[in-house]
């Protein structure tokens, strides 16, 4: 069967018209297209950005908490044990170590927001305040035990908790020493705080911090 293709003016002009139809139809889409990623990229800048500001904000406020903690319960009670020395127990240098119902109220208003920091950050600050916590509790038994010490019936078996304590006491310092050192440089790489603006966990890095 033989077919013949003829064109007739019109059916030419119909034919142009179609083809152009059907690539302004895929421009169109085309443009759509490029105009909603362009739209999903800047929601997701948005979205980033909105992300490094809260991790900048969270990492700067668990900064200056962690820095007020270290300098109250850590540098405040390695000074009492300096003063106090080998001596008899000290019942004023410990009293006023008493720890709050919430020591750190910072930390657990956030604590479920840090996963938006970094992971060794994340991991220095939980150390951090899981140590603190820890300390804090041998603090709270020093000063019930000071407290007995006041009473001449429990002296005797006071003092003996109290060295005890005392050994415990400066081990915990010293182990918080060196992880407040590892979370203040992940701390000021992070933010960029100054380090003379967290004066307490600045000074963590001092030599002796590094000793066992």
């Amino acid at each position: 069967m033989h077919v013949s293709w003829t064109f007739t003016g019109d059916g030419l002009l119909a034919f142009a018209g179609g083809a152009l139809a059907l690539i302004g139809v895929w421009w169109s889409n085309h443009q759509s297209v490029k105009n909603l990623q362009k739209q999903l990229d800047a929601e997701k800048k948005v979205r980033e950005d909105g992300r490094k500001c809260e991790a900048q904000s969270l990492a700067i406020v668990a900064a200056f908490e962690m820095d007020f903690v270290y300098r109250f319960y850590v540098q405040g009670t390695e000074r009492g044990l300096q003063a106090a020395g080998k001596g008899p127990i000290s019942a004023d240098a410990f009293l006023v170590k008493r720890v709050e119902n919430r020591p750190f109220p910072i930390y657990q208003g956030i604590a479920d927001r840090l996963g938006v920091l970094d992971t060794p950050l994340v991991a220095a600050i939980v150390r951090f305040y899981t140590d603190m916590a820890a300390f804090l509790m041998i603090l709270e038994k020093m000063s019930s035990v000071a407290e007995q010490g006041l009473r001449p019936d429990q002296k005797d078996k006071s003092k003996q908790e109290w060295d005890l304590l005392i050994e415990q006491c400066r081990v915990a310092i010293q182990h918080l020493k060196r992880c407040s050192h590892q979370a203040f440089q992940r701390l000021q790489d992070f933010t960029g705080i100054p380090s003379e603006q967290l004066t307490a966990l600045n000074a963590a890095m001092e030599p002796d911090a590094q000793t066992n």
